[in-house]
């Protein structure tokens, strides 16, 4: 049974999910909602943390899960394993993209090294495979429950909120790649998963229309992104938001960044293509 915690990221419901199987937590959120994860798990001493990548979003916390949990061992792509040890380059790049609100997601600290393990794709812990499936970073991966057919898919499916199907895709810089991603959302599908597990946010049974929504939204981002300048594609985005309940469109933009940020993420990987 894989269960959802709410961190209640900023006070607001549904914007941030940490998955739980057994002692096993998945994507904990970031620091400044720490402390809401550990209150919800009581008297569940976790033992092991799966994070998806490294943004703040998704891993930002473990640094502050360890202090509390010391023999917690912390599983991430190798090529993140330096950023949970020391956050400095991690927490500069942020910084460019969320500015002032990097306050939001409070203090990240480093991670013991004796703490941390690098995962490869097709690595098993705890019964989550790893698959790597790169796109909205470079080293994102999807943990494959194979038990209940459920695979935890970080933002490979973007934001959306049930049963509401809009779907928001963060694309910041600057690992953006279109082509990767949905080369990605395919290779999931192929597992066929019963549900999947949503950090934005939390568990989702049609998963064909998922996999779909998210596919038709990247190209449209992007073509967006092409043919019309940063202010028109905000506006873009924002007219898409007038379209769910004002409760729900908090929680799907609250651990987006600034909207601009994600043209410039499209943007970016334009510029590295060819254009007409």
């Amino acid at each position: 049974m894989i269960e959802q915690i709410d961190t209640h990221f900023k006070g607001i419901p549904n914007a941030i999910c940490c998955h739980r199987a057994g002692d096993t937590l998945i994507d904990c959120g970031p620091a400044s909602s720490i402390g809401n994860v550990i209150e919800s798990l009581g008297d569940i001493v976790p033992t092991t943390l799966l994070l998806t990548h490294i943004h703040l979003d998704h891993a930002g916390g473990a640094g502050k899960l360890v202090e509390h949990y010391p023999e917690l061992q912390v599983h991430i792509h190798e090529d993140a394993v330096g950023h949970l040890i020391d956050p400095a380059r991690l927490l500069a790049s942020a910084g460019r993209t969320f500015g002032d609100a990097l306050a939001d997601f409070g203090e990240t600290l480093p991670v013991p090294a004796a703490n941390v393990h690098a995962l490869r794709d097709g690595d098993v812990v705890e019964g989550f495979e790893a698959i790597l499936a790169p796109g909205h970073s470079g080293h994102h991966m999807v943990f494959w429950h194979d038990v209940s057919k459920t695979a935890l898919v970080g933002d490979l499916v973007g934001q959306m909120l049930a049963p509401h199907h809009l779907t928001l895709l963060s694309t910041a810089p600057p690992e953006v790649d279109v082509d990767l991603w949905l080369q990605s959302i395919d290779r999931v599908a192929e597992r066929y998963p019963s549900t999947l597990g949503l950090t934005h946010y939390g568990r989702v049974t049609d998963v064909a229309g998922q996999f779909e929504r998210a596919k038709r939204e990247l190209r449209r981002g992007a073509e967006h992104a092409r043919e019309e300048d940063q202010e028109q594609f905000v506006m873009w985005i924002e007219r898409q938001l007038e379209s769910v309940p004002p409760e729900v469109a908090e929680s799907l933009v609250a651990a987006l960044p600034p909207l601009e940020q994600l043209y410039l993420g499209y943007d970016r990987y334009w510029s590295k293509r060819d254009r007409p």
